[in-house]
């Protein structure tokens, strides 16, 4: 059971391919084992999971009602905006939830954004930002000043540019490398998963064999030249059958 749990949490292997692998040699799983393992990590996972915070009791102070979050990120990295409520989550950390925000929450495998919210009361430091009940949550702590209900609630949010570069650097690596892999590998190749960080990019694949160091070869090569083309990047917002039917994988 251990053995299994381990090819599946820390390698990625399907626990089906395992038990077809063991069958073909007369082996058999201790399922009861590894199913006890696997629960015992979804409740660590859940234990830690950031958003655990919904589950518990803590208030929202709301600034402005009946209003949402809109992503601006694209378009900007910094914008005037108003708080629309924040709540505090313990002794120093809190989160914000603002009108217009140029901070991308994590999803798709991207990472969120970091950077600052800031008037003349207050500056808060952005850890992470991530959605909560389909709002962009700004998750972080007070470097100065604080919120309270005399405060004025128009900021300026600003995003650390830096590092959403690099994040874009590797969101757009993670689309060459999936074409590269389809040229070389053959269209069956299937994106699985995914992490886009500031300082690396982790991809998930689906194919039936280990991939060959030839191949590895060609796949840097093809990723490697489209990145020397230096290709000007265009950002178009499009419904989920027209970018398919224009070939978006």
């Amino acid at each position: 059971g251990e053995d299994v749990f381990k090819l599946y949490d820390t390698y990625g292997f399907p626990v089906d391919l395992t038990e077809l692998l063991a069958r073909e040699k007369n082996i058999s799983l201790d399922n009861k084992s590894f199913k006890k393992m696997m629960e015992k990590q979804k409740s660590l996972a859940r234990k830690s999971n950031k958003f655990k915070i919904n589950d518990n009791k803590k208030e929202w102070t709301v600034v402005k009602e009946n209003a949402t979050s809109k992503f601006v990120g694209y378009e900007v990295n910094q914008i005037e905006t108003l708080i629309l409520k924040f709540r505090r989550i313990d002794n120093d950390n809190f989160e914000i939830i603002l009108e217009k925000t140029p901070f991308y929450a994590e999803s798709g495998g991207q990472v969120g954004d970091s950077g600052q919210i800031q008037n003349d009361n207050f500056e808060f430091i952005v850890n992470d930002t991530y959605y909560v009940d389909n709002e962009i949550c700004h998750y972080g702590q007070f470097k100065n000043g604080g919120l309270n209900k005399s405060n004025k609630y128009k900021v300026l949010a600003t995003i650390d540019d830096n590092k959403r570069e690099s994040i874009r650097l590797n969101h757009t690596g993670t689309h060459l490398l999936h074409k590269a892999l389809k040229i070389v590998l053959g269209d069956h190749v299937q994106q699985a998963g995914s992490l886009v960080a500031p300082d690396k990019l982790r991809f998930d694949l689906t194919h039936y064999q280990k991939i060959t160091s030839d191949e590895i070869y060609k796949i840097e090569e093809i990723i490697n030249n489209n990145i020397r083309s230096n290709i000007k990047l265009d950002v178009a917002i499009k419904s989920f059958n027209q970018a398919k039917k224009e070939g978006a994988e």
